[in-house]
């Protein structure tokens, strides 16, 4: 097996798709600092299943995924992907105990899969079916996977999912470790090396150097699959017990559900006869309400005739009154449209004054323009003449024309300053007099409009007292029926509430045995669990005791000399026994008193110094420390007396003998005075030293274990004998504790045991009591609910006729209010016609003063117009005698010709102002004559008018008149609704029966009534159809009363008996599998510590002779000395090749041996 390539993608710095290839024996990876080479290493925990995200030098997981720079975005996935040559071995692997799958032995419960939510490769995974390594299939290759090539994969997302793949199969992490279990790949596998793991190793302890030979040896496969053995193998204890439990319960089940069974099969029975009777006594009456409805429904079709004829004549009567009405709005609107020409013909009178007046303006405007141009025309002339004059003072005025000149300049802006201001005028009075223009049009639309609205509201007000009318004949017969309802439902209503009261009184006792079942099946519950809680604490406390007793049997805590002298007390007298065995002390002052023997714990008192020496005699050889106490000179006390307590000790110090928290015999009680004297207690070495400081001359034992003697020596541990923390004196104290609770625990047992008993009773008896109450329950609430149907009934009745009473009291109200808005929009359209003939006439005001503004903006656009020319020529003929200084005839003759210019252009504005006047007195003809025109018009609408209002008068006669008659056959139809109603209400109430009945067949039987009288149809002939209802009532009343008597009866019992039958088979046969399971899983540890125990053996032979032999590493390293690889013994002494850890010893040349933690740096590098 050799790592071919390593590939990366979107994996810390490793943006992009990187792939290492690893082709030759020693690659190198180099690069300046930052590059990205711990990231490799990084990269490979990582695949291997590395969890922890400070050993990958980050804070989260999610730091591994590439986080972006400047030119590259963030990626969404990291994944890494080592890919290992897996050749085919020479010699196929030899099976070994780790390659039994520890779960294989246990039985197959993969029948709760189903409860499983995810996608079938997601639960082959969850259950290991999926599984890609398999030892036991694949021997022939280093890898346990049938591939020339393994890829292993893990991908993680930046939303936190994380997957593992093996050859692109999805996979566990479990099955990770799986495949590199003996190869010495993983995250903390030695193939590993990387910053600090040299140094953690040569700092490493005993155990945690063992893990690395245990890896070297192949042994880690071997103990994870003893801790997985041993896991299940307490699973399959517990699956045990449970099991067990679970087959005595069935037991108990069954006993009480057979008889419950035999009581269901008999109610089955009697619950199908009722069932025939009730399913015929239900056709009976489905036939005589189908009989009932067949009648009322030929009546109805009757009355549905004679309304049809009724209503035929109202449609005519509506169509004639229609049609009158018709007509009279059709003279409403001759009348409308005369209206409308006579307002056309006063608009055009108006329209025609107001232009004569505007043409009238205009003309004596253009007069009084003419003669101010005539006025302007003699100025020229006369200008014309003084330039003549001034021809010959041309030189002497040279400056006063530079003068003039400026200044006309100055007025020329001032000039096209004012006319350009007048223009601005003039265009906004051109856009107030068009707006002014549409608001007179608007206000005579409106005018109009609101009149037709006056004649619309008109009519709807008329319809509307119509309406009302009919509306207040409709509500008179509603008063009567709603009485009778009102009685009906009130008598039901009493009815229902005394029920209720029963009802409500039943269920109170229902909750009260609810409760008393819920309380009992707590208390059954917690008695259970308290059960189980005393079952699992004698367990344990049970295994401990055993566990006490082992070790107390195999002498652990005394040494091996010491048992070899024991030995030989069958042979020799005068051997009385271990020291430790004769002392009695409380748990909790075990530590102490351990402390204060040290190793006169494992002592061995001896009747005699006689039988000492013959002990001594008969072990010669001993290689351990043996203390031997002659009972016979250490009866007497001590002559030794101490110094009493000095005052200022005593102070917050209250002193404590050793030796009185011993029990024992007096002789063991006179040794323990040559022992431990007046050894006092301390609660720790703080209290001691300072006791001592304070010139106490005694001998200190600290709670913790801890001894202090007089000579200053401090003993940390002093205890002998240890084993997990207790010694000899703990381990008895600690037993004795455990006699006491084993009996506790037993003594409740018993105790709970007669409370599940009684319990149990209890509970049944209140079950038969509960189903009583729930069967009456069930009686009243069927009574209830025909009364509160009946209820329902009579208020949806009630309901509709308030409902159908209060729809005719709104309409009226809806009528009267729509009248009242008709009046109101009456009144509304008066006033927008007033306020819209107003705005008419406040339009044409507006448009009258916008005519005159536009008219005066138009004359002072003209005259700054011509004094902007005037200006213009008064700078132009200074200019000219400016230039007249250097060709005085030259500029004479253009201001000759400039001023004759002027006298034509006048000329010509005042030919066209006349040519104007002479149309604006056309125009003003042509107005007069539409004037006269629309006074004429007027003058003739008048007798129109009278001829159109006598028109309308007849009209609303004619429609009078047959809206009388379409009263009258109203009246007739409404008394057939009536009829109609009220068999509409007898078949309703048929119906309804009807109805109640399949609600009944529906909740009693579980069907539909259709359906089941499909499936039993009527008899042909007279004599089959004969039935009996009330006989088949009494029978199904009898049968009833023969369930009741039955009492409480559980249905489920039949299928519950076959159930627990199956259960409990299937119950006896898990017992079997499971303990079979456990035997097997218990060879399986067997096998797996003696593979164990070989394998590390022999690796651990093999380094340590290639490292501390005499051609080992160290000596080649060091040009000598010596080292030592050996296993750390045991508290008993003994090594276990199993969980003994390692330690090393080394012996530079030149220096003393020593362990390798006291090695110097630099030979610790060595």
């Amino acid at each position: 097996m050799r790592l071919a390539k390593l590939t990366l993608s979107g994996f810390k710095s490793f943006a992009d798709r990187t792939e290492f290839v690893f082709d030759e024996p020693i690659i190198g990876v180099v690069g300046p600092n930052g590059c990205g080479k711990s990231n490799v290493v990084d990269a490979v925990k990582w695949v291997l299943g590395e969890r922890s995200a400070k050993s990958l030098r980050g804070s989260a997981m999610q730091d591994v995924i590439f986080a972006g720079s400047v030119a590259r975005k963030p990626m969404g996935m990291a994944e890494v992907t080592l890919t290992f040559e897996n050749p085919r071995l020479a010699t196929p692997r030899a099976e070994t105990p780790a390659d039994t799958d520890p779960s294989s032995l246990l039985p197959d419960d993969s029948g709760d899969n189903d409860a499983f939510g995810g996608t079938d490769e997601e639960l082959a995974l969850a259950t290991g079916d999926n599984a890609v390594v398999d030892r036991t299939r694949v021997k022939d290759r280093r890898l346990p996977v049938d591939n020339d090539e393994v890829g292993v994969t893990r991908r993680l997302y930046a939303d936190g999912r994380s997957e593992y793949l093996i050859n692109a199969r999805r996979c566990r992490l479990r099955d990770i470790k799986e495949l590199f279990l003996d190869t010495g790949v993983g995250t903390n596998a030695y193939s590993i090396i990387e910053q600090g793991k040299v140094d953690a190793m040569l700092l490493a302890n005993p155990m945690e150097r063992r893990s690395i030979l245990e890896e070297a040896a192949g042994v880690a496969k071997f103990r994870q699959r003893k801790v997985e053995a041993a896991r299940k193998l307490d699973a399959a204890e517990r699956n045990l017990v449970q099991v067990r439990e679970k087959l005595s319960s069935t037991e108990r089940r069954l006993r009480i559900v057979r008889g419950q069974a035999e009581k269901a099969r008999r109610f089955r029975e009697l619950d199908a006869r009722r069932r025939d009777l009730r399913v015929s006594i239900i056709l009976d009456q489905s036939a005589e309400f189908d009989q009932r409805l067949a009648s009322l429904t030929s009546r109805l079709a009757q009355l549905d005739q004679e309304r049809t004829a009724i209503s035929t004549g109202l449609t005519g009567l509506e169509q004639a009154k229609q049609d009158a009405e018709i007509a009279r709005h059709r003279i409403q609107q001759a009348q409308h449209a005369l209206e409308q020409q006579r307002l056309s013909a006063q608009g055009l009178l108006e329209q025609n004054e107001q232009r004569i007046e505007l043409v009238s303006k205009h003309r004596a405007e253009a007069e009084a323009a003419i003669a101010e141009e005539s006025r302007q025309i003699g100025e020229m002339e006369v200008r014309l003449d003084e330039c003549r004059r001034e021809l010959s003072e041309v030189e002497a005025r040279i400056d006063e024309a530079a003068n003039e000149g400026a200044a006309a300049e100055q007025a020329l802006a001032e000039a096209t300053e004012q006319r350009r201001d007048w223009e601005t005028r003039r265009a906004e009075a051109t856009q107030v007099h068009s707006i002014a223009m549409e608001t007179v049009a608007e206000a005579d639309r409106a005018r109009i409009r609101a009149e037709s609205e006056i004649q619309g509201a008109d009519t709807r007000e008329a319809g509307l007292h119509e309406r009302l009318a009919r509306l207040a004949e409709r509500i008179h017969p509603f008063a009567s029926d709603l009485d009778q309802h009102q009685t009906q439902r009130a008598t039901c209503r009493v009815r229902s509430e005394v029920l209720a009261d029963e009802a409500t009184r039943i269920e109170a006792s229902l909750v009260e045995e609810e409760a008393r079942l819920s309380v009992l099946g707590d208390r059954r519950t917690d008695l259970a669990d308290r059960l189980a809680m005393n079952r699992d604490e004698r367990t344990t406390a049970e295994s401990r005791h055993r566990l006490l007793e082992e070790m107390e049997s195999a002498g652990e805590g005394i040494g091996a000399s010491v048992q070899d002298v024991l030995g030989l007390s069958d042979r020799l007298d005068g051997i009385i026994g271990p020291l430790a065995e004769r002392l009695d002390v409380d748990r909790g002052d075990a530590e102490a008193v351990e402390a204060a023997l040290g190793p006169h714990l494992q002592a061995v008192i001896v009747e005699s110094t006689e039988t000492a020496r013959r002990i001594h005699e008969l072990l010669p050889g001993l290689e351990g420390r043996v203390e031997l106490l002659p009972l016979s000179r250490l009866r007497s006390a001590p002559t030794d007396e101490l110094p009493s307590l000095p005052c200022a000790a005593l102070a917050g110090f209250k002193p404590v003998r050793v030796i009185d928290m011993v029990r024992c015999d007096s002789d063991t009680q006179a040794i323990l005075r040559h022992i431990l004297g007046e050894t006092l207690l301390t609660e720790d070495l703080a209290e001691a030293r300072r006791l001592t400081a304070l010139d106490v001359r005694r001998r200190f034992a600290t709670r913790d274990g801890h001894a202090l003697e007089t000579d200053g020596r401090i003993i940390l541990c002093a205890a002998s004998g240890r084993e997990d923390g207790h010694g000899l004196l703990s381990r008895r104290a600690e037993r004795q504790d455990l006699d006491q609770e084993i009996r506790s625990l037993e003594g409740a047992r018993i105790v709970l045991d007669g409370e599940a008993a009684s319990l149990d009773a209890e509970h049944e008896t209140s079950g038969e009591r509960r189903q009583k109450l729930s069967e009456r329950l069930q009686t009243v609430r069927a009574e209830e609910v025909e009364q509160r149907y009946a209820i329902d009934r009579q208020t949806q009745l009630i309901e509709r006729i308030e409902r159908e009473q209060a729809e005719v009291v709104a309409e009226i109200r809806e009528v009267e209010a729509r009248i009242a808005e008709a009046r109101d929009e009456r009144r509304r359209l008066d006033v927008v016609r007033m306020t819209a003939i107003e705005r008419e006439a406040e339009a044409s005001t507006t448009r009258n003063a916008a005519s005159n503004r536009l008219d005066e903006a138009n004359d002072g656009f003209e005259k700054t117009g011509e004094k902007l020319a005037e200006t213009r020529t008064t700078l132009g003929e200074i200019n000219a005698r400016l230039d007249s200084t250097r060709r005085e005839r030259t500029r004479l003759a253009g201001s000759t010709e400039d001023v004759g210019r002027q006298l034509e252009r006048s000329n010509e504005q005042v030919s066209e102002r006349r040519e104007r006047i002479t149309a604006y007195a056309e125009s003003i003809r042509e107005a007069e004559s539409g004037v006269e025109e629309a006074r004429g018009v007027l003058a003739g609408m008048t007798g129109q008018f009278a001829e159109m209002t006598h028109d309308l008068e007849a009209a609303s006669s004619r429609v009078e008149e047959t809206g009388e008659s379409l009263a009258g056959a109203r009246v007739e139809a409404q008394r057939l609704d009536r009829d109609l109603h009220a068999l509409e209400i007898s078949r309703r109430e048929v119906e309804i029966k009807r109805e109640s009945l399949e609600e009944a067949v529906l909740e009693e039987l579980g069907f539909d009534l259709a359906a089941l009288v499909d499936a039993n149809p009527a008899p042909d002939s007279e004599e089959e159809s004969e039935f009996d209802r009330s006989t088949a009532i009494a029978e199904a009343d009898e049968l009833k009363a023969a369930i009741k008597a039955l009492g409480n009866v559980n249905l489920e019992a039949i299928e519950e008996l076959d159930d627990l039958e199956e259960r409990n088979e299937d119950l006896a046969r898990q017992l079997e599998d499971i303990d079979e399971a456990r035997t097997r899983l218990g060879d399986l540890v067997e096998k797996l510590d003696t593979a164990s125990r070989t394998r590390f053996e022999e690796t651990f032979n093999r380094v340590r002779d290639n490292f501390a032999g005499n051609q080992g590493m160290f000596r080649r390293l060091f040009g000598g000395g010596s080292a030592a690889l050996y296993l750390l013994p045991g508290e008993d002494g003994t090594i276990d090749w199993l969980e003994s850890g390692i330690e090393i010893r080394a012996k530079p040349p030149g220096k003393e041996p020593r362990v390798i933690s006291q090695l110097s740096g630099g030979e610790k590098t060595m």
